[in-house]
């Protein structure tokens, strides 16, 4: 593996950790508060590094760093403070850098990775961190180990190790509990709307033998619009919701799907539940957001682009 530079409160544990995780032992807890995470997706990897107490770099996998040390996010453009915030991941997607705040253990787990990886490459960072790794129906892998985030933080993966992304999937016991909830609202929804329900729902929906967490999220991620508003859903289960001519950010936080209904989360908001009729998602006093084709010409942009820029896109359609 290559050698980097590193802030000098990690090296011990970096330099520990092998042989620790080879002894079976669990590297001595710190304080949840002190300690921050950084991950860039592939595409902010592109224009992007993360700098902090000497060292700089843009890693596949999330950093801990001490939210009491500076730290700076970096592009071509200059430089940004980033504020980091302890227990918390600092998501940043994109080729504009945008950062998603993740509480560890509330919006993303702790012990758990996305992977967009070979199965060898999965394999043998499961390997590397004491950790086992699992096939997700979307072609992703799940990647498990308890203090997954400080456990890899600093460590560079396999070559076939293409992203790491947050696990924002909610277990299936929440999914149970929010089904019924989901249900009567999106009931409501089509009654409002005058469309027919498409049958009872209840927590069933997400019984024992269900298609397993992840996967139904994995077939809505892409950009819907309707003519005010665009919305985001990512492969991370995260999702944005824009003002389609101004750009203003009206929500964004984790999306969950359930049966026929699409259920958007944000910090201290009410939760937004939207209907499915076939590719469309629709909500009562909204237009119908539909799927935006992507445009053959732009082959060349990134896929991670904003909802701004990709709105904008296809305004000129």
């Amino acid at each position: 593996m290559a050698c980097r530079l590193f802030p000098a409160r990690f090296a011990a544990r970096a330099l520990l950790c092998p042989a620790l995780l080879a002894a079976g032992c669990a590297l001595p807890a710190e304080d949840p508060d002190a300690t921050g995470y950084v991950l860039l997706d592939r595409a902010a990897r592109g224009r992007w590094t993360v700098a902090s107490d000497g060292w700089e770099g843009a890693p596949v996998l999330p950093i801990a760093l001490d939210v009491q040390e500076t730290a700076v996010l970096r592009g071509p453009d200059g430089a940004a403070l980033l504020e980091l915030r302890g227990g918390t991941l600092a998501h940043v997607r994109g080729a504009a850098g945008e950062i998603r705040w993740l509480e560890l253990g509330e919006e993303a787990r702790g012990d758990r990775l996305v992977l967009r990886a070979s199965s060898a490459a999965a394999a043998e960072l499961a390997a590397l961190v004491g950790g086992e790794v699992a096939a997700r129906g979307d072609g992703l892998w799940t990647l498990t180990a308890p203090e997954l985030l400080d456990r890899g933080s600093f460590l560079d993966p396999p070559g076939g190790v293409l992203e790491a992304l947050p696990d924002t999937q909610r277990d299936p016991g929440e999914l149970a509990a929010l089904a019924a909830l989901a249900a009567l609202a999106a009931l409501d929804a089509r009654i409002a709307l005058g469309t027919p329900a498409a049958g009872p729902a209840s927590a069933g929906d997400v019984a024992p033998g269900a298609p397993e967490p992840g996967r139904a999220e994995a077939a809505l991620v892409g950009l819907y619009a309707t003519e005010q508003q665009t919305l985001l859903l990512d492969a991370s289960g995260g999702f944005t919701l824009e003002d389609r001519c101004t750009g203003e950010v009206l929500a964004a936080g984790n999306y969950l799907a359930v049966a026929d209904r699409v259920v958007l989360r944000s910090a201290g908001g009410e939760p937004i539940v939207l209907g499915r009729d076939q590719e469309k998602l629709f909500h009562p006093g909204w237009a119908d957001f539909a799927p935006l084709a992507p445009e053959p010409a732009r082959r060349g942009v990134s896929g991670s682009e904003t909802t701004e820029q990709a709105g904008h896109h296809a305004g000129e359609e």
